[in-house]
């Protein structure tokens, strides 16, 4: 019997849930309102409904067979599509695990009794104005950020009382909820994907992070090169271990970043979900020959697992977020340039020395794979000259 799957969304981050259907011979159901996203062609049949609308979903379906509901890389869909599994009683992932991967303060909360030592000191505010004042009465900096966001919207350091207007900017992305007030901790900030089998955390690849200078919380590359992250690995891979276990993770694919330094190992958030911006789909299946997605949807469907990955410490990738609108008009990457994967430009136009506030402010973005650190380096620059930058931008 041909198994029919639900795919929570269909824009550019859930394609790679829509070619793992295709590689299992499964029908597809896409659940997205929007008309113009690159999922509809490649769908058997479309929901027009917002992912969370689930009791809406379920009677479209109309006692339509489903087999599975797949989604990746967006927390809000994880959230739906635990609640969609439950509604249409299917394997899916436990919504309380999903909610202490997605909700900040469940997270730290539900950390610091098992592995206080990874989690920053903490503190939950609803109240703006006695959240300004505790913050304006801390002698060391302070990270604040929304309880459930991504693309590090309303996310700020507030170093002294000059900087207090981000508060507000983060309780305007807090839906109410308040923010999240906690020690800003230095060091160097990775991140960790990996797929869970059973409680076992298989690492699928490691970057070390670089911000932008004009706005700390948010990242302008990612570089998965070996070189980068070598002295931290194990510590970083420890950590993750330790974190699968106490958030009772069982299965499923994940992403966090963490922080290293002097003081070991902090954690800045794990999510129940793939790595955006192209990691879950392109740079660990370029890395390691594993298709997160697929995984997670062979598990659901109650197929042969895949097969082991690669060792990601054999090739190397970057994902470069571009600086500012690229003055060439190059819409896809250039077959000129070896281990160039993808080209991402947004429909806005950002001028040169602009500062993003959230992912959803940036340029674009290119992802560049290599067999070695120099082929990535190399393929990399090219790539930024063809599209228009000069060296060093």
């Amino acid at each position: 019997m041909t198994p029919r799957v639900i795919v929570l969304g269909g824009a550019e981050g859930q394609l790679a849930c829509i070619a793992a259907c295709r590689r299992l011979d499964a029908e597809i159901v896409l659940v997205d309102p929007r008309a113009d996203v690159p999922g509809i062609p490649l769908s058997d049949q479309v929901i027009a409904l917002d992912v969370m609308q689930t009791a809406a979903i379920v009677d479209a379906l109309a006692g339509t067979r489903i087999d599975a509901v797949l989604t990746d890389q967006s927390d809000y869909a994880a959230r739906a599509a635990a609640a969609l599994a439950s509604a249409l009683a299917l394997p899916g992932q436990d919504p309380d695990v999903v909610e202490s991967c997605s909700n900040k303060l469940v997270m730290r909360q539900r950390l610091t009794g098992s592995v206080p030592d990874l989690v920053p000191w903490f503190r939950h505010e609803r109240d703006q104005a006695a959240a300004r004042a505790f913050v304006i009465a801390q002698s060391a900096p302070v990270v604040v950020k929304p309880l459930q966001s991504q693309g590090s919207r309303g996310v700020s350091i507030i170093s002294s009382a000059a900087d207090i207007a981000l508060l507000d900017a983060a309780f305007a992305e807090s839906s109410g909820k308040g923010v999240l007030i906690e020690q800003a901790v230095s060091g160097t900030e990775y991140s960790v994907d990996g797929f869970v089998r059973g409680g076992v955390l298989t690492p699928l690849a490691i970057s070390a992070k670089t911000h932008y200078a004009a706005n700390p919380c948010l990242d302008e590359r990612c570089d998965f090169l070996p070189s980068m992250f070598a002295e931290v690995e194990q510590p970083l891979l420890d950590a993750m271990h330790r974190i699968v276990a106490a958030l009772c993770i069982d299965t499923g694919i994940v992403h966090a970043e963490l922080i290293a330094g002097a003081h070991g190992v902090t954690l800045v958030e794990i999510a129940l979900r793939g790595g955006g911006g192209g990691i879950s789909g392109l740079i660990v299946p370029f890395l390691t020959g594993f298709e997160p997605a697929e995984a997670l949807l062979r598990h659901w469907l109650r197929l042969p697992p895949l097969p082991e990955p690669r060792d990601y410490h054999q090739r190397a990738a970057s994902l470069r977020f571009l600086p500012f609108t690229p003055p060439a008009q190059l819409t896809k990457p250039s077959p000129e340039v070896p281990g160039w994967l993808s080209l991402v430009r947004s429909d806005q136009v950002f001028a040169p020395g602009s500062a993003p506030r959230s992912s959803a402010e940036r340029a674009g973005a290119i992802i560049i794979g290599g067999q070695t650190e120099d082929d990535a380096r190399l393929a990399e620059a090219e790539a930024m000259r063809l599209l228009g930058y000069a060296v060093g931008a």
